[in-house]
């Protein structure tokens, strides 16, 4: 027995998939718009490197271009676009009339001196060739790479900080020079993430302290880390050479790893010495060392030299 269609039934069923179809399709398309909307708002203030166009103040936004040549433009609106790259290059020599704040990065090709101004950057770097200049509190937010010279000074006898705040690397190359005497020999210097020592001048003489305040960060590098006066507030592990001259300080802790080397020249009260990996050395020259901590090392690792 045939069976009877209901025709209008049928019909508003086909109606009503094809507007379900439709309202579908329309949504897809609006959400493609708004993505392509999106991506083209994203690529307009997407990060954008810039390049000294000549000698000078670097501060001043009309001598950053678009290109190495200094001829295209724009220049850039500001220093604070997270991202920006600025990049001094190799034939010029900028420096700075007021303080100079970075969000993005700073590399250096050229000459860059501070001159009596605070650098604040996000992420620094060094190239090969490179020189900058400091004299004046210092700031890396980020990562700082070292392959060129870094030279440390104050424009008084006022002491500086030098606050990295961010992993530093000293590559093959590096220069890196505080004095010994005289303006700058008191700044201090921060460090808070981890120290890589490769360089091939390592230079620091001076009287001021360098505290270590990063947590679970490394001391490491093929160049011995000399310095005076040394305070770990942080925890650093020690894989590398340390050399501690004056006083060795902090209530923090300090372990040796398996290829680390502590020489320690003067005092020592750090709250925490953790040297209980086999294959460590401490050693001792000057007896009033006062070693103190937990897990100290066996009496055979204790080298005592003075």
């Amino acid at each position: 027995m045939l069976k009877k269609f209901d025709m209008d039934s049928i019909f508003l069923t086909i109606t009503t998939s094809m507007n379900r179809f439709s309202t579908s399709c329309i949504k897809r398309v609006k959400d493609l718009m708004l993505l392509i909307v999106f991506s083209a708002v994203a690529l307009s203030v997407q990060a954008a490197t810039y390049y000294s166009g000549g000698s000078g103040n670097p501060t001043d936004k009309n001598k950053w271009w678009s290109n190495t040549a200094g001829t295209l433009l724009p220049h850039p609106s500001n220093f604070t676009t997270a991202g920006d790259v600025f990049i001094v290059q190799a034939t010029h020599t900028m420096s700075t009339p007021a303080n100079w704040t970075v969000t993005g990065s700073v590399i250096v090709n050229g000459i860059l001196s501070s001159n009596k101004h605070n650098f604040t950057f996000g992420v620094f770097t060094i190239n090969s060739g490179g020189t900058v200049n400091v004299n004046h509190p210092f700031i890396v937010n980020g990562t700082t790479t070292v392959s060129g010279t870094i030279n440390f000074s104050s424009d008084n006898k006022t002491a500086r900080l030098m606050n990295f705040k961010g992993d530093v690397t000293l590559n093959s190359g590096a220069v890196w020079t505080e004095p010994a005497s005289g303006n700058g020999a008191n700044n201090t210097y921060n460090f808070a993430g981890n120290f890589t020592n490769n360089a091939t001048t390592f230079t620091a003489v001076g009287t001021g302290l360098h505290t270590f305040s990063g947590t679970s960060k490394t001391i490491s590098g093929s160049k011995i880390t000399s310095i005076p006066n040394v305070a770990v507030t942080g925890s650093y592990t020690n894989n590398g050479t340390l050399t501690v001259t004056t006083a060795l300080s902090g209530a923090g802790s300090l372990t040796l790893g398996t290829t680390g080397i502590l020489n320690i020249g003067g005092t020592s009260t750090i709250t925490t010495l953790v040297a209980s990996a086999v294959g460590n050395t401490v050693n001792l020259y000057r007896r009033s060392a006062n070693l103190k901590g937990n897990h100290l090392p066996q009496s055979d690792l204790i080298r005592q030299r003075g």
